[in-house]
Parts: structure tokens; C-alpha cells; sequence
């Protein structure tokens, strides 16, 4: 989960060159019912959820159309965080 968050801060980052917004959240949520998503079924039950969200440029679609798949391409120039 760790490096699933580091790598959206560092993709927001990248969005975002004149600097910007990033929010993380989490809330606790029960699901009364199971809840059909396009990529899984939720059982009832205890969750949290993580929200994370930016006001940058945003992705193409058809970049989007990938971005669960386990080797979506690097972004071009590759930049190291900022930290390193």
C-alpha cells in the first residue's frame, strides 16, 4: 500500500509542475449489501477507503483506459523524486 500511495504522489507531483493540490483521505465505510464494481465484487462488511486526488493535468484516455494493468509504460522524461 505503501509504494501504491508513493506512486500517485509522485504521479500527482508530475502533473502538477507549477505546483497544486494533493489530498489523501481515508474513511471507514460498512457495506450493508455487496456492492458490484467493474473490477470486483465487495462483500458486506468493514472497509476503509483511501481517496487520493490532485487538480493537475489529468491523463489521456487512452492512458486511463490502462491504468490497471500491471506494466502501464513510464511517463517520458522519467523524473526522479524529489527526495532522491
Amino acid at each position: 500500500m505503501e509504494q501504491v500511495i508513493l506512486n500517485l504522489a509522485v504521479n500527482a507531483r508530475d502533473a502538477m509542475p507549477q505546483g497544486g493540490r494533493l489530498t489523501i483521505k481515508t474513511s471507514n465505510v460498512e457495506l450493508q449489501a455487496t456492492l458490484d464494481g467493474s473490477h470486483a465484487r465487495i462483500p458486506p462488511g468493514k472497509y476503509v477507503v483511501l481517496t487520493v486526488s490532485d487538480n493537475g493535468t489529468g491523463m489521456r484516455r487512452e492512458i486511463q483506459a490502462h491504468i490497471f494493468e500491471p506494466f502501464l509504460p513510464p511517463r517520458s522524461p522519467v523524473k526522479a523524486p524529489a527526495w532522491v
